[in-house]
């Protein structure tokens, strides 16, 4: 572990999440959490006016509100929210549909639990 550029804590994710396939996630996971604040926060959106400033929070917290699992998947907590928002934003990007993603996050729960 210590041949990793990481915290001990970040390398010993990598190196578990490699004996049980799922690394690819977890690297996604260690990439936001080294970052000191992974998403920009609500107060610092602005717009040309008070109301584009009012209408950009609100899609930004109606954006974060569905990233938030619901019922028992909340048990999940900060780590599922963070890997929806990197998934959504690379669905975006690639303009690919959230089922896909969606799918993909359905698997990581799927995984954990065995």
């Amino acid at each position: 572990m210590s041949l990793f550029p990481l915290s001990p804590n970040f390398a010993k994710m990598l190196v578990m999440a490699n004996q049980s396939g799922l690394l690819p996630y977890v690297c996604t996971l260690v990439a936001v959490l080294s970052v000191r604040e992974p998403l920009i926060p609500i107060y610092s959106i602005r717009g040309e006016t008070n109301e584009e400033t009012q209408s950009k929070m609100l899609e930004t917290l109606k954006q974060r509100r569905h990233w938030c699992a619901q019922g028992q998947a909340r048990r999940f907590g900060d780590l599922n929210v963070l890997l929806k928002a990197v998934l959504d934003c690379i669905a975006q990007k690639v303009g690919s549909s959230h089922s896909f993603f969606e799918l993909m996050i359905g698997l990581i729960v799927f995984n954990s639990r065995l």
